[in-house]
């Protein structure tokens, strides 16, 4: 594998709450199989809770600097403004997003992982030309 990327594509919280993401990644074509397999143990992993503490403290490391980064923009305001309005929500909670992300825990990944990892995606290849 080249490069992999996540992209969260939907989610709304009205009427339904509904999810949408989409995980890419490049890669020899001769490589697929083997790709979506480590793909599909590593998804099985997270639904046991079979995360090794290392990354899991890496993770949210890199998440407390991007989102103090982010900080610095006007996107994260605006946004914020937006949903957290929207949904009745203390929007003081922008502040002190730092020490929410200190507060997540292996346990709230694995239930996560178990409400929205399940089998319903879809795997497709795009190969190169000829």
């Amino acid at each position: 594998v080249y490069s992999i990327r996540f992209m969260l594509t939907h989610m709304e919280k009205y009427p339904d709450p509904k999810i949408a993401s989409l995980l890419y990644f490049e890669s020899d074509p001769k490589n697929v199989e083997k790709v979506f397999k480590a793909f599909d143990e590593i998804i099985e992993d997270f639904i046991k809770g079979n995360l090794e503490d290392k990354y899991f403290e890496d993770a949210k490391t890199k998440r407390v600097l991007r989102t103090k980064q982010s900080l610095k923009g006007n996107s994260i305001w605006t946004g914020g403004l937006l949903d957290y309005t929207f949904n009745q929500e203390n929007i003081q909670i922008i502040g002190n997003l730092e020490a929410v992300i200190q507060t997540i825990s292996k346990r709230d990944i694995v239930r996560m992982a178990n409400q929205l990892l399940d089998k319903n995606y879809l795997q497709s290849v795009l190969l190169p030309k000829n």
